[in-house]
This record gives structure tokens, C-alpha cells and sequence, in this order.
């Protein structure tokens, strides 16, 4: 019987903290900014479909790059910039959701609006990547690192991260659509309050994990599977 080397339950708890904040914000965001989108121009289904699109073709594009990305790049500072690169990106699109609906835009018309949905769609692809590179970073190769290949540790740990994962994919849609029904302009301004006041905790947090558990400190090893993206 394999004997458990996993970390102490406040390091495993920090790793938890911090994937659980990336994916619940991703998920708000990402299902919050088509409804945001659908509110300020009425009528029509093409911004919001540009833009999810665009979302979801930057990661097809860019999957390759991802995974050399990771392999090649030491694990702190890559998952650093996915932090800022998500949280920014939230932040400036909530600020400019907010403008559109502030300013009583409904259609593409002006080339204001072109140019705003150009943007925001600029932006999603910045924070989707940034998604998708922190997520397989912490899934597919923090985890193994910290569980030290030990098959009984690493199905606890990925068996937590599922249910993180789960519970932000079901959950998440539904609180930013509830505060949606009742307001697009709060549901924004939610939106960009939880994204700015979760990101120190969860650097943080997944800080300490890197620093307490020597082995990630190490340059990671290219991978011999390839790179897969998070849905």
C-alpha cells in the first residue's frame, strides 16, 4: 500500500482557495458578459455571438502555444501572469460594459460601439487564455508535482478540483443570471468588485502552495502528452 506524502491540510486548503476563486470568477464572467452583451444591444444576437465566438476560437488557435507555454516556463511567474491576465482583462470589460450601458448604446451603429465590441472581444480572449493557462497549470501539473506521482494522493487531490470545478460551472451562471434579473448594472459592478477583491487572496493563496512545497520550484519538464485546454 502506497503511504501518503501529500502536504499539510493548510496548504492543500490554500491550493483549493485559489483554484476555487480563478474558476468562479472565470465562470461568472464568462456567462455574465453574454448576458451583459444581449442587455445593451437588444434585438439581436450577433454582438453576443461575435463575441463568445471570438472567446472560444482564441483557445483552438492559441492551444499549441499554451502547452509549450507551460512546459517551458517556470511555474510561479506563469501563474502569475494568469492571475493579472484574467483579472485585468475582467476588470477593464466590466469598466467598459458599464460605459455601454451608462451611455445608452443598443446597436452597432456608431463605429464607437464597433469599436467597443472589438475591444471586449480583444479582452475575452486575454482572459479566457489566461483561463484556460492557469487551469492546466494547477490540474496538470501542480497537482501531480505536489501529490509526487502517488496515485492514491493525486486521485484526492483531483477529485477536490473536479468538484471545485463542478460546483463554479452550475453555480457560478446561476448567481451572476439572478443578480443579472434584477439589474444588468449591478450584476456588472458585482462582477468587477468580486474579480478585483479576490485577486489578492488567491495569489496569495496559491503563492504559499508554490513556496511550502520545495518540488514546484523546480523547472518543470517538458511534457511528452499533448497539451490539452480547459472547456
Amino acid at each position: 500500500m502506497s503511504t501518503s506524502e501529500l502536504p499539510s491540510y493548510h496548504v492543500r486548503n490554500k491550493l483549493y482557495v485559489s483554484h476555487f476563486l480563478s474558476t468562479w470568477n472565470s465562470r461568472l464572467f464568462e456567462f455574465g458578459a453574454v448576458l451583459f452583451i444581449s442587455t445593451i444591444f437588444p434585438g439581436t444576437l450577433f454582438p453576443a455571438s461575435i463575441y463568445a465566438l471570438t472567446r472560444s476560437a482564441s483557445v483552438v488557435v492559441c492551444s499549441t502555444f499554451i502547452g509549450r507555454l507551460i512546459d517551458r516556463s517556470e511555474r510561479m511567474h506563469l501563474i502569475r501572469l494568469s492571475i493579472i491576465g484574467q483579472r485585468a482583462a475582467t476588470a477593464a470589460s466590466c469598466s467598459l460594459l458599464w460605459l455601454l450601458l451608462y451611455y445608452g448604446y443598443t446597436s452597432l451603429d456608431s463605429w464607437s460601439a464597433k469599436a467597443a465590441l472589438a475591444l471586449l472581444s480583444l479582452l475575452a480572449c486575454t482572459e479566457k487564455l489566461s483561463s484556460v493557462i492557469n487551469t492546466i497549470s494547477v490540474e496538470r501539473d501542480w497537482v501531480v508535482v505536489i501529490s509526487k506521482n502517488n496515485a492514491d494522493d493525486l486521485q484526492e487531490l483531483n477529485s477536490q478540483m473536479r468538484r471545485i470545478d463542478l460546483f463554479c460551472k452550475l453555480v457560478g451562471p446561476l448567481a451572476i443570471a439572478l443578480v443579472d434579473g434584477f439589474s444588468t448594472s449591478i450584476a456588472i459592478l458585482v462582477t468587477f468588485c468580486m474579480t478585483a477583491a479576490s485577486v489578492f487572496v488567491e495569489y496569495y493563496a496559491i503563492a504559499r502552495v508554490y513556496y511550502e512545497v520545495e518540488d514546484l520550484q523546480a523547472r518543470p519538464l517538458p511534457s511528452e502528452d499533448p497539451q490539452s485546454t480547459s472547456s
